[in-house]
């Protein structure tokens, strides 16, 4: 896997209530984006406790995940949050989420994957999770709201061929909300080892 990412704050804060994770586990990886609700520091603070509750974990299931970050935010703002575990030795994408977290899976055709309206840490919706095949060149896009979800890949003909950096850094600076932490992930599959 290759991963391009880009997140920054809101512009009156330095504290980013965005935060994302991608972690290897074994023969997958874990990808996940949590978008704290607001602005500032207590944002920050519900998107970085969900992270920490998602470091380490070693192979739990996705809607576990969910439940574990939903009680670890019970006293704080609460957050929208995606997961997605990709486990290349099976060629599957498992995905779950709750809240604004729009999620892209390009392969052979394009695939929305679907976020159930909730808060985390406040109303856990009752949710399932999606099973999608997974191949080389495949690529997964997850963004917070700060970033628009009107785009069309069309405008980014060279998103199957273009570093996935690029390709993040392309869609914030043309999607980004300029007052709203922003965070996208682009991670291609491109074979062979994790």
């Amino acid at each position: 896997m290759e991963f391009g990412v880009v997140t920054r704050p809101h512009p009156a804060y330095q504290a980013n209530g965005d935060a994302y994770i991608i972690e290897r586990r074994g023969e997958s990886v874990l990808v996940g984006i949590v978008d704290g609700l607001g602005h500032g520091p207590d944002a920050a603070a519900a998107s970085q406790r969900a992270v920490e509750v998602l470091s380490g974990d070693n192979g739990t299931n996705l809607a576990d995940l969910l439940r574990r970050c939903h009680h670890a935010l019970h006293h704080s703002r609460g957050a929208a949050m995606a997961l997605a575990r990709i486990d290349l030795d099976q060629g599957r994408l498992t995905y779950g989420g709750v809240g604004n977290i729009e999620a892209r899976l390009i392969g052979t055709t394009t695939t929305r994957l679907i976020s159930y309206n909730g808060i985390v840490g406040s109303i856990l919706p009752h949710f399932q999770l999606f099973e999608f095949s997974f191949q080389p060149d495949d690529l997964v896009l997850m963004h917070s709201d700060g970033i628009s979800a009107r785009f069309d890949l069309k405008y980014y003909p060279q998103v199957r061929t273009q570093p996935v950096q690029l390709i993040a850094e392309a869609i914030a600076r043309d999607w980004s909300r300029p007052h709203d932490d922003a965070t996208i992930i682009v991670g291609r599959y491109v074979g062979g080892e994790i």
